[in-house]
């Protein structure tokens, strides 16, 4: 045993420490976008009003940042490019109270490892000014402030540089960076230069007035020709910005835009808000341009979720949700979306039924209505809407059946995060799934109502996984709410319309459709 022991050759070892702080990088640094967005966000923590920007090639050359923050004094140049070194956390308690956009203390030193970083700055009433490249600290001019230049990115990376797209590509990505802090920080004015080019000159914005001429520059100023305005308070929190009009939306990815406490954030529980409300009112597959700000106790949520923070936990996920929807639903003016908000109501009707015997068809009105007779009645059924009552129908009898789900052809499906007990809370809708990762799950399974439908995959995973961060648990809501990602657009010809309502039977007829006298049309 001794002899095979002393065979064997050790096979772990520690990494150097440039090769693990490259590899650290990789979480915070992918491209000039990821460069610019962790300085802007050090130089708005630092209380700058001003703040410009260069930029060579698409950022890849160069991206330069210059602020009016407060400065960094010599002694803490050299910190401020080692990993976990930070200012503005001290003790875990903290992390529970984060009022900083950066918090990590790996920006600096990640980027540093990629790329040919030269800090220099003067803190606020000093006298001096210092700058630190390549771990040497020299005098230097420079007013009170930071500059930060960063060269050649991934210059010692050869295999990750070639992964980098054309400049004009990466600028795209660099652009919208831009707008995003943009759009979240109307104190601080900015300006953006490329090749030696003025892009966007943006001053500070004092009022109202300034500040939707901003959103008007950098979204577009047509976008803000349909809006409402929001500005409401309820428990603790405080939603504003503006709202753009339903028969505004767009097929083509508009701007849309969700900040928290100044952070921008990619959330599936909010984006599931937003959505539940807007959804009846949008054709499938469209959504409308919104710029909303929450503010929150830091204390009621947890944004140290995610290297890149644009995920968050809230404390009472169903709380926030709530006030999302009921607010939004308010300043456009409708109801908040429920299970059945999608169904034309009539009290006077409600217990009356069709009987499928005494209907006539007349007409199809441009694929979305039924025009038929019934009972010296005028019906006009809204097809999408018989549809989606029907399939929500089946689809509740699958699952108090025996056998919840019939496997499908398995789809791979990238989430941000994937939890334990999200396969189990899936299964009870009848949706089975394998965790293939960290952030990836498979679809194995679907309740037999979905399997002749046509699904927008990332729409059904978005609101599935939005269902799951409410911890929603009422069948009916559940159900309803995945089925906003069915395309019920299909075309009906007038016997496909007799077959459609002779599903109905004895069914209340303000279920599904809304009836005129023929006497009161006529009169």
């Amino acid at each position: 045993m001794d002899i095979i022991d002393a065979e064997l050759k050790p096979r772990i070892k520690l990494l150097s420490t440039e090769l693990a702080s490259q590899i650290a990088a990789g979480e915070v640094i992918e491209r000039p976008a990821s460069v610019l967005k962790e300085l802007l966000e050090n130089s708005i923590d630092a209380g700058a009003t001003k703040i410009e920007i260069q930029l060579q090639r698409g950022g890849v050359h160069l991206v330069q940042i210059n602020d009016n923050g407060i400065g960094i004094v010599k002694q803490d140049l050299p910190l401020a490019l080692q990993q976990h070194a930070t200012s503005k956390i001290s003790n875990a308690q903290d992390l529970a109270n984060i009022n900083t956009l950066g918090f990590r203390g790996e920006a600096l030193a990640s980027i540093n490892s990629v790329a040919k970083l030269t800090v220099t700055s003067r803190a606020i009433e000093a006298t001096d000014a210092w700058s630190i490249s390549a771990d040497q600290i020299n005098p230097a001019a420079h007013p009170q402030g930071t500059t930060i230049t960063v060269r050649d990115l991934f210059y010692n990376l050869p295999a990750r540089r070639k992964f980098l797209r054309s400049d004009r590509t990466e600028y795209e990505h660099v652009e919208e960076v831009f707008r995003r802090i943009a759009l979240s920080n109307f104190a601080v004015g900015f300006k953006l230069f490329h090749a030696d080019k003025l892009i966007k000159n943006l001053p500070i914005c004092n009022d109202h007035m300034a500040k939707t001429r901003r959103v008007a520059t950098l979204c577009g100023a047509q976008l803000l020709q349909d809006t409402s305005t929001i500005d409401a308070e309820q428990n603790g929190m405080r939603l504003t910005g503006w709202l753009g009009a339903a028969q505004a939306a767009r097929s083509q990815e508009p701007h849309q835009y969700f900040f928290i406490n100044g952070r921008v954030i990619r959330d599936r529980l909010i984006n599931h808000a937003i959505r539940q409300v807007y959804q009846p009112l949008c054709e499938l597959g469209k959504m409308p341009f919104y710029c909303l700000y929450l503010e929150i106790d830091p204390e009621t949520l947890d944004v140290n979720v995610h290297p890149t923070k644009h995920e968050v936990r809230f404390r009472d996920a169903r709380i926030v949700h709530a006030f999302l929807t009921q607010t939004i639903a308010a300043a456009l003016d409708v109801k908040p979306a429920t299970e059945t908000s999608y169904i034309y109501n009539d009290s006077q009707l409600a217990t009356q039924k069709l009987t499928t015997q005494n209907i006539q068809v007349l007409h199809i009105l441009t694929q979305k209505v039924i025009l038929a007779i019934h009972d010296n009645k005028l019906l006009a059924i809204d097809i999408l809407a018989a549809r989606r009552y029907l399939l929500l129908q089946e689809l509740l009898r699958n699952l108090t059946a025996a056998d919840l789900s019939i496997p499908l052809r398995a789809k791979s499906v990238l989430i941000d995060s994937v939890e334990s007990a999200f396969a189990a809370w899936c299964a009870q809708l009848g949706i089975l799934i394998d965790q293939t990762g960290v952030n990836s799950f498979l679809i194995r399974a679907l309740p037999p109502a979905l399997h002749s439908v046509n699904i927008n995959t990332d729409l059904f995973v978005q609101i599935l996984c939005g269902l799951y961060a409410q911890a929603q648990t009422d069948l009916h809501v559940c159900c309803s709410s995945l089925l906003d990602a069915v395309d019920f657009r299909a075309a009906i010809s007038i016997p496909q319309a007799e077959i459609l309502l002779h599903k109905f039977e004895d069914l209340p007829l303000c279920a599904f459709c809304k009836v005129i006298s023929v006497e009161t049309l006529l009169a």
